[in-house]
């Protein structure tokens, strides 16, 4: 036993072979035994235990262990440079970061900045990052999602889920369960895989139909198997005008052979 001040420091074996024990005020505050395993002892919910590493005054660096925010069974690691707990698991195994918890949360995630997104990172190997994030909103009473993607050194918004569900792609205020939007013109495709000559794709494409092509409608089918070359085959003009074999119908419903000039009205 080696003291130091009295009994405020202590170093000395006792209990297992090879194990030293250090403690202050008669108590044995951490053991380190004979593996190298270090132990804090007396670590209970209303008892807690720290690590610090940091200044004299604690103000600077870093401090985790048990309770470091209120004497409650929880770990906490604490930047104490900016005064708030970095992440906290709590005794239930729910983890949070940037905040405690919720007791029905498994994994929390906060961003202490009002005005700004939180952000997940994604990333695979030598890619770029892709990005989930949860959109900095004005008050509490909503949520909504972005999808970002990467082009070159350009992040971009590629869907986003507002506080309905709703799901938009090309815009960030979906009306609709699903609103896509681009430039000049939306296509929705449908198509297979399936390796046979006959298969074909279909696409829904606005802005392309009708006089001028603006504010119609067209549904085309591909001219080859997995072709990327359409044709149309049925749209709705400006007008309201149907048109089947024509792309320019004059009348609410115009069918016209493509090999022939007549038509049926």
């Amino acid at each position: 036993r080696i003291g130091f001040n009295g009994d405020d420091l202590r170093v000395f074996n006792q209990q297992a072979a090879g194990e030293l024990n250090l403690g202050t005020a008669g108590t044995t505050r951490l053991t380190i035994d004979s593996s190298g395993n270090m132990t804090l002892l007396n670590a209970t919910a209303t008892n807690s235990r720290t690590i610090g590493i940091t200044n004299s005054s604690g103000t600077t660096g870093w401090t985790f262990g048990n309770g470091v925010l209120s004497n409650t069974h929880q770990f906490v690691i604490y930047d104490n440079t900016a005064g708030a707990a970095r992440m906290v698991i709590d005794s239930s195994g729910n983890v949070g970061i940037g905040l405690t918890p919720a007791s029905t949360v498994l994994l929390d995630l906060k961003e202490p900045d009002a005005g700004s997104d939180l952000i997940i990172g994604l990333t695979a190997g030598t890619g770029a990052r892709a990005q989930i994030r949860s959109e900095a909103q004005s008050n509490d009473t909503k949520a909504e999602l972005g999808f970002y993607t990467v082009t070159g050194s350009s992040t971009s918004e590629a869907m986003r889920i507002n506080q309905y569900g709703n799901v938009g792609i090309g815009t960030t205020s979906p009306q609709s369960p699903l609103q896509v939007n681009a430039d000049i013109y939306s296509i929705i495709r449908l198509g297979a895989d399936y390796n046979y000559s006959e298969n074909r794709e279909w696409q829904f494409r606005t802005n392309n139909f009708g006089s001028g092509s603006w504010g119609g409608i067209a549904l085309q089918q591909s001219t080859a198997q997995q072709g990327n070359t359409f044709a149309t085959k049925f749209g709705v003009d400006i007008n309201g005008n149907v048109g089947i074999g024509t792309t320019s119908p004059g009348t609410k419903l115009e069918i016209k052979n493509p090999d022939t000039t007549g038509s049926a009205a």
